[in-house]
């Protein structure tokens, strides 16, 4: 996610170099076109009207893609206070205070939901890496988990499991399990709403031909120009071009949130900040740092 710091101009300018290049020359092609040969001239208040045309187009592209990147944010802000919930409800009612035996259960759940967030985060954005499973699950239960095609299910399926059995011995009443089993059904929600977001592709034809219309709009634009000097007129054109291209890459890159993109929501730190609140709770003492910033953007 990206910062509130300065964003180099640099990373702007990678994002759309190759649309960058093909403006230069096609507007230096165009604009000598223009000047050498005067074929014909377009009325200026033409040009301006389809300018302003793929304006309206590119606002709402960029709606559009920022209400995608937001719900995304919003679930998981629902999962940090969902996964902190879980814990706490599990505290209160096996009463660990009690019992050794009971504290080590809700330590268990407390590291599976831990192993949850993170392996989540991985799984939308196309990553394996098992770490965080290998440190928060027993050997039983990591051999569980990579048998499921999709192993954030397979660790909700954990803990289901697990609510169960504390109502079978007696341990909690049937009113805490139906709470427990919601707070997981809420869980599994927000991450079939995560993948929902991650599965479901940004209409093609609509970019397409948002993309397409700004290249014409390039190439009509020196006519409309053609009093002007031959380097001005390809400075407004490169400028005009470039500006657009990049709104347009500002809502591609914000449409596809869990992508392991400097602009994705920041899965992997919010999974951190829920590992250390969850940590302690549990009062595990080794908790590690808040997960530090790429300079101007955090994963």
């Amino acid at each position: 996610m990206l910062l509130n710091k300065r964003i180099p101009v640099k990373f702007l300018l990678a994002k759309v170099k190759e649309e960058l290049a093909l403006i230069v020359l096609l507007s230096s092609f165009i604009c000598f076109i223009d000047q050498k040969y005067s074929l014909f001239s377009i009325p200026l208040a033409a040009v301006t009207v389809f300018g302003t045309l793929i304006s309206l187009l590119l606002a709402f592209r960029t709606a559009q893609a920022y209400d995608r990147w937001w719900e995304a944010r919003k679930i998981w802000g629902k999962i940090l206070s969902e996964s902190r919930s879980l814990v706490r409800e599990a505290k209160c009612f096996l009463k660990i205070e009690v019992s050794s035996d009971l504290e080590k259960e809700v330590e268990a759940l407390a590291r599976r939901q831990i192993a949850w967030n993170y392996e989540l985060g991985d799984t939308l954005r196309g990553k394996k890496h098992f770490d965080h499973l290998s440190e928060y699950l027993s050997k039983e239960e990591f051999d569980y988990v990579s048998k499921h095609m999709n192993s954030p299910n397979g660790i909700l399926d954990m803990h289901a499991k697990q609510i169960r059995r504390f109502f079978e011995n007696g341990l909690i009443n049937e009113f805490q399990q139906i709470h427990l089993m919601n707070t997981v059904s809420d869980l599994c929600d927000l991450m079939g709403m995560s993948e929902r977001i991650k599965n479901t592709v940004f209409p093609k034809t609509y970019s397409t031909l948002l993309h397409l219309s700004i290249y014409v709009f390039i190439m009509i634009l020196p006519f409309g120009f053609t009093e002007l000097p031959y380097f001005l007129e390809i400075a407004i054109n490169i400028l005009l071009g470039t500006s657009f291209f990049l709104i347009e890459r500002t809502a591609y890159y914000l449409q596809d949130p869990f992508e392991d993109r400097a602009t994705d929501v920041s899965v992997t730190a919010i999974a951190r900040v829920i590992e250390i609140n969850i940590l302690n709770m549990i009062q595990d003492t080794k908790t590690p740092n808040l997960l530090e910033d790429e300079g101007f953007y955090i994963k």
